[in-house]
């Protein structure tokens, strides 16, 4: 079955004589949390910068703290596909997709690993899979991509 962080505090003890060890693990876990985020969200800002490098290296540390980070598995996607890394950039996206399979720009990252290695009609799959989830990228793709050039 699925964690979710309100199932953690439901199931805390009474115990008032200091901090019960599961208190402990539960501030471990927050600042945990918090390093993961922050993490992430360096690795949008250099893939936002394109510094492939870098938006690698803070995903992959995101990914050590926290394997179950959707988002840092499918921007480290992005960065690798720009360095050319196709497959890698592909496994990333089903890692994420196998996390969270609701997660449209995952689908839309896939797609570009798949347009750049030459797997188009793949490519418009995952494109129109990420439009039809709400992601403007994934619109503008799909569009760039099925529309005739003049």
């Amino acid at each position: 079955p699925t964690r979710r962080s309100s199932d953690l505090w439901c199931r805390k003890s009474g115990n008032v004589n200091g901090y019960p060890t599961d208190d402990v693990e539960m501030k471990k876990t927050f600042e945990i949390q918090a390093a993961v985020n922050q993490l992430v969200n360096k690795s949008e800002a250099s893939f936002n910068q394109g510094d492939w490098d870098g938006a690698i290296a803070a995903a992959s540390g995101a990914i050590a703290l926290d394997a179950k980070n959707e988002v840092a598995f499918t921007n480290r996607a992005g960065a690798y596909a720009n360095k050319g890394k196709l497959k890698e950039a592909i496994e990333d996206c089903n890692t994420a997709l196998g996390i969270n399979p609701s997660f449209p720009l995952a689908y839309n990252n896939r797609g570009y690993a798949l347009e750049l290695s030459g797997q188009m009609p793949e490519a418009i799959l995952d494109y129109e899979k990420s439009c039809n989830m709400g992601n403007e990228l994934g619109c503008r793709n799909y569009k760039r991509v099925t529309t005739p050039s003049k």
